[in-house]
């Protein structure tokens, strides 16, 4: 592997034990309510996992052979639906941190989050078949595909509709958080 590659390996795989010891020890932790604590550690479990696959789909562009092609392929997949996968518990946590459950069975903006998320995540797998976000090359190599864009959109649109919600409830979030 060349330096520039090693060196990118070794920043996922240092941010991936990072997110991991991080749920770890909110799963040790008795500090945070219940159903918050469930969604950090969820949220920290899956961002490992991403961070995993990330160094993987590094580590395994341009291998030969059947392991290489099954190790890209399966890596870049998970690449891109972990990061639904984490913005949907990030929502679900600022959700359950600002509102009560009946707030979130009617407020519009708590609903289109989980429709954005769930909408990456289905883009996701239809991009397996339709490469709208990515394809991978006979050398086993990842290349962005034209709506490439397509994802990062869904996702800011996620993040930005969270702001929202935290900016105009930020009177419900404690000082200390």
């Amino acid at each position: 592997m060349p330096d520039e590659k090693v060196l990118q390996v070794a920043i996922l795989i240092w941010g991936c034990v990072f997110c991991a010891i991080a749920a770890l020890c909110m799963f040790l932790s008795s500090n945070y309510d219940r159903e918050k604590r469930r969604y950090l550690i969820l949220m920290e479990s899956f961002a490992s996992l991403l961070l995993l696959m990330d160094a993987m789909a590094h580590i395994f562009s341009g291998y030969p052979g059947v392991p290489g092609s099954v190790m890209v392929r399966i890596s870049s997949f998970l690449v891109f639906l972990l990061s639904d996968v984490v913005l949907h518990c990030f929502h679900i946590y600022v959700c359950v941190y600002l509102f009560s459950k009946r707030e979130r069975r009617t407020l519009k903006r708590v609903k289109a989050g989980y429709v954005i998320a769930a909408a990456g995540a289905a883009f996701v797998v239809i991009s397996q078949f339709t490469h709208w976000y990515y394809y991978i090359d006979g050398d086993n190599c990842y290349h962005r595909a034209p709506l490439y864009i397509m994802s990062i959109l869904l996702t800011v649109a996620g993040m930005f509709i969270d702001l929202t919600l935290l900016l105009q409830y930020k009177k419900r979030v404690s000082r200390k958080l």
